[in-house]
């Protein structure tokens, strides 16, 4: 009897495609009930907080911080109207982003390139493109394995979409983040890095690229200085001395380089009274093989602005989610804690 062998070079040394179910369970959302919750920005105080940080200086830091976080927003950002942007035209947005998600995610095969789906999806107009990154690999391999997803969302609240003083919104926001640097190295307001130095558990440095030593034995980097909500990214070791430090509550008035270095804005919001369905089909024959649905209430989501320079907001800068059901912050949240490295 001959034994025929067949080899594929395509796929010889790649490992196999997930199940569907194991695929679902590692989506960027969470489509099944979790085991770990995903932790968030000031849920609970950190293990390496003192005493009186959790119980007299953290509260009253971080009121002082979103106090001045809004002051900061209805400065730069203007509406035609004249009504304040925050909180209220902020909630319209993000109302109004949440549904549009879900749509361009249905049935998206993951593609970044020049397809007609992608260029109908359009997502990069509405995520930034490390989150963009996740669902595309994710939506990748659903696709690999002969399936593909989509989603209907509903939100039950009255007028939730309506901008009237009465009418109400399926989001609350609450932090409000400023990360201050070039438009080359503030490229996000969810950068990573492990933390080098520390005063205390909300005001620390992180290093997020390796360092380097120069021709004249100079230590370089980049770096991320952080007190509470207000982040800063430098270069060359330190912050400089166009950095002038102002305490929270005078955010607005933060000089950083007369403003010439820019910024990026960030504000965390919690989803309420919303319900996201799923359907899994087959391509095959299109028969769903996976369904649910998921209570979105408690779920958060991340508004980003982009980089932009001066005193406002300019009329072609765009809001784009960052993050949604903490994917990208609660991983964040866990390397902030960890004990500084031993080198800068």
């Amino acid at each position: 009897m001959i034994r025929f062998r067949a080899f594929s070079t395509t796929t010889q040394n790649r490992p196999p495609v997930p199940s569907i179910k194991q695929l679902i369970a590692s989506y960027p959302i969470r489509l099944y009930p979790a085991e770990i919750e995903r932790r968030n920005y000031f849920d609970f105080p950190a293990p390496n907080a003192s005493l009186f940080e959790r119980l007299v200086s953290l509260p009253v830091r971080l009121l002082l911080a979103r106090f001045a976080g809004k002051t900061f927003l209805n400065l730069c950002f203007k509406t035609d109207s004249g009504k304040p942007f925050y909180p209220r035209q902020f909630q319209k947005g993000v109302s109004q982003a949440l549904p549009t998600l879900f749509d361009r995610l249905s049935g998206w095969d993951g593609t970044t390139t020049n397809s007609n789906m992608y260029n109908n999806n359009n997502l990069t107009k509405i995520m930034t493109p490390t989150l963009l990154d996740s669902f595309s690999k994710i939506h990748g391999l659903i696709t690999e394995s002969g399936h593909s997803i989509s989603f209907r969302y509903d939100s039950f609240i009255a007028g939730s979409f309506l901008d009237t003083n009465t009418g109400a919104f399926p989001v609350a926001p609450d932090n409000i983040w400023i990360t201050f640097g070039t438009f080359k190295n503030a490229t996000s307001t969810l950068l990573r890095g492990p933390v080098v130095d520390r005063d205390d558990s909300v005001m620390f440095t992180r290093r997020i690229a390796a360092s380097n030593t120069n021709r004249n034995n100079n230590t370089q980097g980049t770096h991320v200085w952080r007190d509470v909500c207000l982040e800063c990214v430098y270069n060359d070791g330190g912050l400089g001395e166009d950095f002038e430090f102002i305490p929270p509550w005078q955010v607005p008035s933060v000089r950083l380089s007369d403003a010439s270095m820019g910024r990026r804005v960030a504000v965390d919001s919690t989803v309420l009274a919303s319900m996201l369905s799923f359907e899994v089909t087959r391509l095959e024959d299109g028969v769903v093989v996976e369904s649910g649905d998921v209570d979105l209430a408690g779920m958060g989501i991340r508004m980003e602005s982009s980089h932009f320079v001066g005193k406002e907001f300019p009329d072609n800068g765009v809001w784009k989610i960052a993050d949604v059901d903490h994917y990208l912050i609660s991983p964040r949240v866990v390397e902030e804690e960890r004990k500084p490295v031993l080198t800068v």
